[in-house]
């Protein structure tokens, strides 16, 4: 995430996909909607701005009164950007380039010092009071914020408090700010194959979990989040059974979690949480690409459903359902609505 130092003020800049600087009026309020504002005349209403292209971060001024300088030149075109240049807006307004990392949704803190939290998909994160609040990232480039109660989307430019008190405003990057890097990863470098195979115990005490991604077999063990993956699974195949769209398939309320599980929104959270984590740990020891966002899961405000398509169940040894993706067919009884 790429930012702008200035070292007079002791003020960071965390760069958008397309940030413009500008001039406050008088009241102190922005004149044009412009991500970062200064005060002073020589200052234009809409001064420079500072792009990502995909691969590299560019500036140019804005057919400003008093110019834009990039290294002590006057800035007339799109220019590229490299560590440590120097911008100049203003007599005041002097700031160096600290990082040229790709754009990304992040907590921005209000201390200088602070290191941001950059945010890719889901985040446990702890108030003063040991509250427990999960950020993560839900359908329609949405981002969701939950506690033990409730959730709801979390607004870009909204100020959070978190630990010792401390500051942090949520920063949104939209998807299309995602590098040439990274789709040409995600296409070149993906996982092609994955499917999860539940083992319940007759009495549906105990769950085991093996997750298959690609060639390889990740053994998770017995835990309570793979019983809560079963709901999920049971109820992707009891949708697809009912020939749901695709779209509609698998989503169970938050709600209807907790009661099954007798959990509240904190608890969940954080098993799905682990479960997330523990497979991104056995991948990355096995050297197989990231997984993406929603690999494991898809989320909206106040449900969530299974992301992987390809499901084996078995109950007591037996095989109960098997989901497959293709032609999303079913080899099994009916399982009936789950409760």
């Amino acid at each position: 995430m790429a930012s702008i130092l200035n070292l007079r003020k002791d003020k960071r800049i965390y760069l958008r996909s397309i940030h413009r600087f500008g001039r406050m009026d008088n009241q102190g309020q922005v004149k044009l909607d412009i991500e970062s504002k200064f005060n002073g005349f020589s200052i234009s209403r809409l001064h420079a701005t500072i792009r990502w292209s995909g691969t590299q971060w560019l500036l140019n001024d804005n057919n400003s009164t008093n110019g834009t300088f990039l290294n002590g030149e006057p800035v007339r075109k799109w220019s590229l950007l490299s560590l440590n240049d120097v911008i100049q807006f203003s007599e005041t307004e002097i700031w160096e380039i600290d990082d040229l990392s790709a754009p990304v949704t992040a907590l921005i803190p209000a201390n200088t010092e602070t290191a941001r939290i950059e945010l890719y998909s889901m985040h446990e994160l702890v108030t003063d009071n040991d509250k427990k609040l999960f950020i993560y990232q839900a359908g329609f480039g949405e981002w969701i914020i939950s506690d033990a109660t409730s959730e709801r989307v979390l607004n870009d430019k909204e100020t959070l408090l978190l630990s010792n008190a401390s500051q942090w405003t949520f920063q949104k990057e939209m998807p299309e700010a995602a590098t040439v890097k990274q789709i040409k990863a995600a296409t070149d470098n993906k996982i092609t194959h994955s499917s999860l195979v539940f083992r319940v115990s007759a009495d549906e005490e105990h769950t085991f979990l093996t997750a298959r991604v690609d060639h390889l077999d990740f053994e998770l063990g017995e835990r309570v989040t793979h019983y809560l993956l079963l709901l999920l699974a049971r109820q992707k195949i009891i949708d697809t059974n009912n020939d749901l769209s695709d779209d509609d398939c698998g989503w169970v309320t938050m709600d209807e979690l907790q009661k099954m599980m007798g959990l509240d929104y904190s608890h969940i959270n954080t098993y799905l949480w682990r479960a997330k984590k523990q497979l991104e740990e056995l991948l990355n020891a096995s050297h197989l690409p990231p997984l993406p966002n929603e690999f494991l899961l898809n989320r909206r405000v106040g449900s969530i459903r299974l992301a992987i398509k390809h499901i084996e169940i078995y109950r007591s040894g037996k095989l109960e359902a098997h989901l497959i993706p293709p032609d999303k067919k079913i080899l099994s009884q009916s399982i009936g609505k789950i409760s």
